[in-house]
C-alpha cells in the first residue's frame, strides 16, 4: 500500500483533478463503511489511521477570496500554510480552481510559518504577500482512503475546528465531510450513485468560507440551503445559536 506521504505528495493527482464534497452526520458511518469496504483501503502514517491537520488560511483585507468564492468567480484561489501533524511537515500551499472546475495545486515545503517565499505566491496565483492576512486557523482530524480499483480518493473529515485569531472558536461536533477527488468522473460516478442510496448527495461547502460563516453567524444568502443542512446535521448548534441570514 502507498504511504501517506506519497499520497499527499503525488503530483499527477493533486494537479488537474475535479473534487466533490458531501455533508454527513457522523451516525452514518456505518453505513458508509459498508460501502467502502469491498474497494478502499484506510491508509496509515506514523502508524496511525487518523491524519491531523492544521491549517492557516490567507485572504485579503477585503475577503478577496472569500467573495469570490460566494460569487461563484472561477478562476478562484485558496492560499494557506498546512502543517500534517503526523509528520510535522508543514507546506505553503495554493490550490487553484480553474474555468472547467478543475484542481490545481501548488506546495512549497517551509520550516517556519512567519517564512514565506513573496516568489512563489506570485508565481502561482494573481496576490502578493503584502496584501495577504491569515484570516481563520482550522482543525481536523482525516480518515483517507484510497482504492486500487476506482482512480479517486476519498477523505472523511471531522473534529472540525475554527479560530480567527481573535478568542472566537467554534467545533463541529457531529459534522463529518466526505471529500472524493478524482480525475475520472466514471470511477467516481459509481460511488455518487452507492452514496445517493444512502439519501447523501453533492453540497457546495468550503471549509475556509463556512469557517467564516459559523464565526460571525452571517450567512450569505447563496448558502442558505447548506447552512440549514449543516445546522440540521449539527443540532447542538442549531439549539443553542441563531444565524443570521445577508441577502
Amino acid at each position: 500500500m502507498p504511504s501517506a506521504g506519497s499520497i499527499v505528495n503525488n503530483r499527477s493527482f493533486n494537479s488537474n483533478r475535479l473534487e466533490s464534497k458531501f455533508l454527513i452526520h457522523k451516525s452514518v458511518l456505518p453505513s458508509l463503511s459498508e460501502i467502502l469496504k469491498p474497494s478502499f483501503q484506510i491508509f496509515e502514517n506514523q502508524n496511525s489511521n487518523e491524519l491531523v491537520y492544521q491549517t492557516i488560511y490567507f485572504d485579503t483585507e477585503n475577503l478577496d477570496m472569500f467573495r469570490h468564492h460566494v460569487a461563484g468567480k472561477l478562476p478562484r484561489t485558496k492560499i494557506r500554510i498546512r502543517k500534517y501533524m503526523n509528520s510535522q511537515d508543514t507546506f505553503l500551499e495554493i490550490k487553484e480552481k480553474d474555468n472547467r472546475s478543475h484542481i490545481q495545486k501548488y506546495r512549497q515545503q517551509i520550516s517556519d510559518y512567519e517564512i514565506i517565499d513573496s516568489k512563489f505566491i506570485q508565481n502561482h496565483s494573481s496576490f502578493s504577500m503584502q496584501a495577504l492576512r491569515n484570516k481563520i486557523q482550522i482543525d481536523y482530524h482525516r480518515i483517507a482512503f484510497i482504492s486500487s480499483y476506482y482512480s479517486c480518493r476519498l477523505n472523511l473529515d471531522f473534529e472540525i475546528q475554527y479560530n480567527d485569531f481573535h478568542e472566537n472558536s467554534f467545533r463541529f461536533n457531529n459534522l463529518i465531510i466526505l471529500e472524493i477527488k478524482y480525475t475520472n468522473y466514471s470511477d467516481a460516478k459509481i460511488l455518487f450513485n452507492e452514496l445517493k442510496k444512502l439519501g447523501i448527495r453533492p453540497s457546495n461547502f468550503s471549509k475556509y468560507c463556512f469557517g467564516l460563516f459559523a464565526l460571525n453567524q452571517k450567512v450569505h444568502s447563496r448558502y442558505k440551503r447548506t447552512w440549514s443542512q449543516i445546522l440540521h446535521i449539527e443540532n447542538e448548534f442549531s439549539a443553542s445559536r441563531n444565524t443570521a441570514i445577508e441577502s
